[in-house]
């Protein structure tokens, strides 16, 4: 291959030697780039084998139109050497950027459900020693010799690392799901191998007949499948029926219990013919001897009989089964038919002698544990007026519950140990107990009053919270007789003065569970104004209620009783608030009173409410004279108290207390006193008037733009109403350069409805000012003032008081791209949150402040001093500059870097020259004024070309690779540049862009293509031809010298591919070169190195070969950035399966991080690569 370059000022040859082994290996990049677009090789597998489907997936997301293709080079080889290889170019699917076709050593194979389904069907690339094509977008790849197992083939896409996938086989693995089954269970024979993974794209099935033995027994194969659990698993199973017929597509097994088989597998490289040349055109071992097995003991075990809980009417019979052997299949929920479990409650025999037609369920798959498939996994028993079995369903009386009956359980067992079927019984009761009642000591003759039953018996779903209902109906009914309830289960008396009563009215009891499960039942506001009515004369303080429940469950019957006394009604009064803020003028504080009294409740339908029998009393501090409430608002007489709901007999009343004529000094400490009388009852509360010490408070002692404050005001004084969230504000602002007046925030809002904490969050720059660009003022304080209308000393309108600082930031300085040329855009970026004024929106810096100076060290530049810088975002803080260079092409422009008040400003240059950019930061991060720059020299530089591939067929594409940092012109954009590509046989040619990889990586990338024919956007071309790449440099090396002697500096690069043939002896593997070690003169191995301290670089070298090699060993070092600072070689001859050393001396200028190279080539001039890249990373202090 000939290459051709101008002349480079660093070490020409060597550098081009560089490039050379750049292109053989396309392993060294000059400068670092980043991924342009996302792309990627995967395979649907590392390996497969025979006439197997192989899925290859191309991503590459810069390819999203329908018409775009991609071109893929693929290679077959045998231990290293080729087979063949091919080119396919493959069709998008519709814009996704997703390309995909199969390979197979197949003629007639083809995906089932492949990803295209576009015009021409699937893509297959077909490969053995006579392919024929089957879909049109079918091709054909002519091998040598068919694929044997270890081959390899190469999927090769772009710049991308390679994929390699193995053509070899794999041995079957053989998995059972269970170790232990029983007579008529199912057994998953699973097969592992990926040699049956015929097509990715769907789940394979394939024959089981002579694949599967069994060591005892009789295995019946007949239309038995393997079938894989997916698409692309690789995993197949086969179901065998252990004593049983054999399921859809399985196998069944005869079997003795108890005893064992071990099932085997029979390894088959080829599982599903294919029509191609031998070997892949039979199914067979091929010559595979492989067998893989697993054992089986074949066993019933007998089945547990347990209950989860014990019987009760809530529980019902929550009974569970365990036998692994009922577990047919793992991988579903089995169930254990009709008849299998009975029940039988003894002495209950009709309509049906036992509850028999209930089936069970597995619990989870595979689990060998079985319950009731009902509601919630039990069958349940009832209370009703007949004993009832059927068989689904049991129902008692509470007579026969009393009577404590045998529940007999079976669980008839279809396989038992060692076989047949054999009966299980569990002989259990049902579980209850005597229930008990509670009740008030004493009551009022209108009072309400409650009773509560516990009686686990009446909890008859444990799901659920029960409930029943006991009523007394009207005369002529006797209460002492008792009325029952509950399905008879309970029984209820009532006795007023000792006797029975007749009602005139119902009295009704709703009795609710507390909570799921828990057997307490309550039944409130029973109307003692029912049974008071029905007492003769009515009922007098002393009298006796008593209530009697019997629990009829119980034998003998059980009773619990609860007898009370009638007292006066009770009655109280209570104040929502201990202290309330002394009122101010203008604002009251507000209270709620509340009283108790079951006498006001008239109407059990409807609020009620009263307005008499409360007197309010004020009492100064001290104590010695009463506080005269009339002088006081919000205090008369007469308020009326309305009732919280219907039938409660809790009733309130708000009461809003302002000053009035009342001076601070009176009301502090105060009492007001309410006192409510009623039927000869007095009962009080009091509520005390206080004031406090406001206080404000920051999360943060000090801030900065963007960040956010929470601002705390903690004052009991303004919680004036306990019932809502009110507000309070104050006022904020940046201090010592005052920015603006005070900023008053109004909407402190209360944490919650009787917090008397007061907060708001706000953010630093948007709600209020620490910074002022068009004034170049910076605070660095900040005041938050909050007004304490009356503090604990009853002084008034207190300043309360909270200071900050104000935290300023050190800005920094940036440059992109940082290697430029004399016609780069240039941005500047400088990051400093102390110019982010606002955050809420986009700012600018001011003009007439110094922002950033713009200079060159070229003789008579002048200084830029007025460019802006504009925020890239809202809240970012960094401001961005653009600086677009031009080129002196004549005379020096006066002034070199014009005038301008914007944020986009020119300048010119040539190479060589240096930038200096210089930021003035007001305010850095110690409040000082402070200037950071940065310096950048103007470059120009050769191109550095290569190609992916050393030759290019005469019908194919290689990439060409140009890395020219001086041609990224856009520090903000993705370049791109022409070639011009022409061929011995084409001299016209055609035009190429190649678009550089990511934004400022300087390497840009274009594909050329091929075609012995004429095709749009092909360079026509032959064997023998050479293809040559010519790229225009705008800006050469020698462009400053250029400028002045020529009318266009930009000079011409070629860079030239033969067709066909290859241009380079070399093999990477024919030598192999040791990471280079630091050592001193002396030869010993250094471990530190230091800035200026010469040092000899060394490594071995060593002939892989038989023969003698002339060698070229050349030592590079990359600084962090992957620029070349140091380059040298060492040239010689090896001797056969020789070694020598090879020890070249540096001195590193500056500390850093540096990378050391070592590789050989064949020589110099003409270099071809001889060795892998070794390389070792050096750390210089």
């Amino acid at each position: 291959m000939d290459y051709s370059y101008g002349k480079k000022k660093y070490a020409g040859t060597a550098l081009a030697a560089l490039i050379i082994f750049g292109a053989v290996t396309a392993a060294l990049v000059v400068v670092p780039h980043a991924a342009y677009a996302a792309t990627s090789i995967t395979t649907s597998a590392d390996k497969f084998y025979g006439p197997n489907l192989l899925r290859v997936v191309i991503t590459d997301t810069a390819k999203n139109t329908a018409t775009d293709t991609a071109l893929v080079h693929v290679d077959f080889n045998h231990l290293g050497s080729p087979l063949g290889s091919a080119d396919y170019t493959i069709k998008n699917i519709g814009t996704s950027g997703t390309f995909e076709f199969f390979i197979t050593t197949s003629n007639t194979l083809n995906p089932t459900a492949p990803t295209f389904t576009g015009t021409g069907g699937a893509f297959v690339l077909r490969a053995n020693t006579v392919p024929t094509t089957v879909n049109t977008n079918d091709q054909g790849v002519t091998l040598a010799s068919q694929l044997q197992d270890q081959d390899s083939i190469v999927i090769t896409y772009g710049d991308l690392p390679q994929k390699t996938v193995s053509f070899a086989k794999s041995n079957a693995v053989a998995n059972v799901d269970r170790n232990t089954a029983g007579s008529g269970d199912n057994v998953v024979l699973t097969l592992v191998d990926s040699d049956a993974n015929i097509d990715p794209t769907k789940a394979d099935i394939f024959n089981a007949t002579n694949l599967v033995s069994a060591s005892t027994g009789t295995l019946t194969l007949s239309g038995a499948k393997f079938r894989e659990t997916g698409q692309n698993t690789g995993q197949f199973e086969l179901t065998v029926a252990v004593a049983g017929p054999a399921p859809l597509n399985g196998a069944s097994l005869t079997a003795t219990f108890p005893s064992s088989t071990t099932l085997t597998i029979n390894d088959k490289d080829v599982y599903v013919a294919g029509n191609g040349p031998a070997p892949f055109d039979v199914v067979g071992p091929n010559p595979s001897t492989i067998t893989s097995s697993k054992s089986v003991t074949l066993q019933n075990v007998d089945g547990v009989l347990t209950t989860l809980k014990p019987i009760t009417l809530g529980n019902g019979i929550m009974l569970q089964v365990t036998d692994s052997d009922r577990n047919v299949d793992t991988k579903s929920k089995d169930t254990i038919g009709v008849g299998n479990v009975t029940v039988q409650v003894d002495g209950v025999t009709m309509p049906s002698p036992m509850v028999n037609a209930i089936p069970l369920q597995e619990t989870a798959s595979g689990s060998g544990i079985f319950v009731p498939n009902t509601t919630d996994n039990k069958i349940s028993i009832k209370v009703g007026p007949t004993d009832n079995v059927t068989t689904t369903s049991i129902q008692l009386t509470p007579a026969t519950i009393a009577s404590d009956p045998d529940i007999t359980i079976t669980y008839n067992d279809p396989a038992a140990d060692p076989s047949g079927a054999k009966a299980f019984k569990l002989i259990t009761k049902l579980t209850h107990s005597a229930g008990t009642l509670a009740g008030p000591t004493q009551a009022g003759v209108t009072d309400k009053f409650g009773l509560t039953i516990t009686d686990p018996d009446l909890n008859t779903n444990s799901k659920s919270v029960d409930s029943f209902i006991v009523t007394f109906p009207v005369s002529p009914a006797n209460t002492a007789n008792g009325v029952s309830f509950a399905n008879g289960m309970g029984t209820m008396t009532l006795k007023a003065k000792g006797s029975g009563l007749t009602l005139g009215s119902a009295l009704t009891m709703t009795f609710i569970e507390t909570d799921i499960d828990s057997g307490i039942f309550t039944a409130s506001n029973i109307d003692m104004s029912i049974i008071n009515a029905a007492v003769s004369g009515g009922l007098s303080d002393g009298d006796q209620i008593e209530f009697k429940y019997t629990d009829n469950t119980e034998s003998p019957t059980q009773s619990s009783t609860i007898t009370f006394n009638i007292g006066k009604p009770t009655a109280s009064i209570s104040i929502n608030r201990g202290t309330i803020p002394i009122p101010t003028a203008g604002t009251g504080s507000k209270f709620t009173v509340t009283i108790v009294d079951s006498t006001k409740n008239v109407n059990s339908n409807s609020v009620d409410t009263f307005s008499t029998g409360v007197t309010i009393a004020g009492t100064k501090k001290d104590g010695s004279s009463n506080l005269d409430t009339t002088i006081m608002t919000g205090l008369g007489a007469g308020k009326t108290f309305t009732e919280t709901g219907a039938n409660t007999g809790v009733f309130t009343a708000d009461y809003t207390v302002g000053s009035g004529t009342q001076i601070a000094a009176n009301m502090d400490s105060a009492k007001i006193k309410f006192t409510y009388t009623t039927g000869g009852t007095t009962t009080s509360a009091s509520v005390t008037l206080r004031s406090y010490d406001g206080t404000v408070l920051s999360n943060v002692s000090s801030v900065q733009n963007g960040g956010n404050i929470t601002i705390t005001v903690n004052d009991p004084d303004m919680n004036k109403d306990s019932g809502t969230a009110e507000q309070v504000s104050v006022t904020i602002q940046g201090k010592s350069d005052d920015i603006g007046s005070a900023i008053t925030l109004s909407d402190l809002k209360e944490t919650g409805s009787d917090t008397g904490v007061f907060t708001k969050t706000i953010t630093v720059g948007k709600d209020f000012k620490i910074s002022d660009l068009t004034n170049n003022k910076f605070s660095t304080a900040f005041e938050i003032h909050y007004v304490d209308l009356l503090a604990s000393d009853l002084s008034t309108s207190v300043d309360r008081e909270f200071d900050g600082t104000v935290k300023t930031s050190s800005g920094t300085i940036g440059i992109t791209p940082t290697i430029v040329g004399p016609g780069t855009k240039i941005f500047i970026e400088v990051k400093d949150p102390d110019l982010n004024a606002n955050p809420a929106g986009i700012d600018t810096t001011a003009s007439g402040v110094e922002y950033i100076r713009i200079t060159s060290d070229r003789s008579g530049a002048n200084t830029l001093t007025t460019a802006l810088g504009e925020e890239t975002g809202s809240n970012t803080g960094i401001f961005r500059t653009k600086l677009t260079l031009n080129p002196i092409t004549g005379a020096t422009p006066s002034p070199l870097f014009p005038p301008n008040t914007t944020k986009e400003v020119t300048g010119f240059v040539l190479p060589g020259d240096i930038l200096s950019i210089r930021y003035t930061d007001q305010k850095d991060a110690s409040g000082s004024k402070a200037t950071v720059s940065q310096v950048i020299k103007v470059i120009s530089q050769d191109p550095v070309m290569n190609s992916s591939k050393v030759t290019i067929d005469a019908n194919g594409s290689v990439q060409v690779t140009v890395t020219d940092a001086d041609a990224n012109t856009d520090g903000d954009a993705v370049d791109s540049i022409t070639l011009k590509v022409t061929s011995t046989t084409d001299p016209v040619g055609i035009s190429v862009t190649a678009l550089e990889t990511g934004a400022n990586t300087g390497v840009f990338r274009g594909t050329v293509t091929t075609t012995t024919g004429v095709t749009t956007g092909s360079v026509s071309a032959k064997v023998g031809d050479n293809v040559n790449v010519k790229y225009t440099d705008k800006y050469p090396a020698d462009y400053a010298d250029r400028v002045k002697q020529v009318v266009d500096p930009s000079k011409d690069f070629t860079f030239v591919i033969p067709v066909g043939t290859s241009s380079g002896s070399g093999n990477v593997d024919a030598t192999s070169a040791a990471k280079p070690v630091l050592k001193d003169f002396s030869g010993n191995e250094l471990t530190e190195v230091t800035a200026g301290q010469q040092i000899v670089l060394s490594s071995t070298v060593t002939n892989n070969q038989n023969t003698v090699q002339p060698f070229a060993a050349i030592v590079e070092v990359r600084d962090a950035n992957g620029f070349t600072v140091y380059l040298q070689w060492q040239t010689g001859s090896l001797n056969p399966n020789g070694s020598t050393n090879v020890g070249l001396s540096w001195t590193p200028d500056v500390s850093g991080t540096y990378t050391a190279r070592t590789f050989v080539v064949t020589d110099i001039a003409h270099p071809s690569a001889l060795s892998q890249i070794s390389e070792s990373t050096i750390t210089v202090s």
